[in-house]
């Protein structure tokens, strides 16, 4: 199979860098978005399968949450360029649209007729904000793998939380949103930003909102969506029947929505990548 080391500009000139899987000019392009510090080599395994079909090829790319701390240029013009802040601690959710825009842009420039995103764990959201507020995008269908609330996951008992949330509401207050956390009250990289983002109940990145009462953006989504679940997921604070009857209660079947549970399967997807990949290749969406 052919694997080309591809780069594209999204429309606010980011310079993003990723694979072309497949054929050079195939007529189904399948494009993914991993997940929060992943890359373009996570379900590569995966996406190889999907790549192997006729007229088919995926494209997989790092978006705007590869890596702990990254930095991606701005191009500006031929010889001189900006630098953006990112990676999993300093992404700004809403710029997904962005990063998607340029996939699209670059997918159907090799020809692409039949375009259908694929998304894993944070991924998911992403793709959901995206089809929400581009209605009118010219996408086949949706596939999520393991989509699951960050906000859920969360331990909002723990008193570590509360302190954490409200130094991230004091930077904000302060316009030092784009400050990490100290150490000291967080044990990972984030932003003040990304904290609030991944983890309160009315952040715009709280899509899947089965643990909150907002009312989820999944109903304004006109394209058909497919949900793989693992059963054994490591980030689920509840059964994944729960969650797969949250998802089946807000998704219109009249699109030809589906959920699946696989069994056994943890958040990764572990070697089960041919079960997902018998998933996706017969459904009807």
């Amino acid at each position: 199979m052919k694997k080309i080391s591809i780069s594209f500009l999204s429309p606010k000139k980011i310079e993003l860098h990723g694979l072309w899987l497949g054929k050079s000019h195939a007529e189904i392009v399948y494009i993914f978005l991993h997940g929060l510090g992943a890359s373009i080599f996570s379900r590569l395994s995966l996406l190889e399968l999907i790549a192997n079909q006729k007229n088919t090829a995926v494209l997989t790319f790092n978006n705007r949450g590869h890596g702990l701390i990254n930095s991606f240029k701005i191009k500006k013009n031929k010889k001189e360029c900006d630098y953006l802040l990112a990676g999993m601690a300093h992404e700004k959710f809403t710029d997904c649209q962005d990063d998607i825009d340029g996939s699209i842009s670059y997918a159907k420039k090799q020809g692409a007729k039949k375009i259908i995103l694929i998304g894993h764990s944070t991924g998911c959201q992403k793709i959901i904000y995206y089809l929400a507020h581009n209605q009118r995008a010219k996408i086949a269908g949706a596939i999520l793998l393991a989509p699951m609330s960050d906000y859920a996951g969360i331990d909002k008992e723990k008193n570590e939380y509360h302190l954490a949330l409200k130094a991230a509401l004091s930077l904000k207050k302060e316009g030092q949103e784009n400050n990490l956390l100290a150490s000291s009250l967080w044990p990972h990289y984030i932003s003040a930003q990304r904290f609030l983002s991944l983890y309160t109940p009315n952040s715009q990145e709280e899509i899947f909102s089965y643990a909150s009462k907002k009312r989820p953006i999944l109903m304004k989504v006109n394209q058909p969506i497919l949900v793989i679940l693992a059963e054994a997921d490591e980030y689920a604070d509840r059964p994944m029947l729960e969650i797969k009857n949250w998802f089946d209660s807000v998704l219109n079947k009249k699109k030809k929505n589906e959920s699946i549970i696989i069994k056994k399967a943890s958040h990764s997807f572990k070697g089960m990548d041919r079960e997902v990949f018998k998933i996706i290749k017969f459904w009807r969406g």
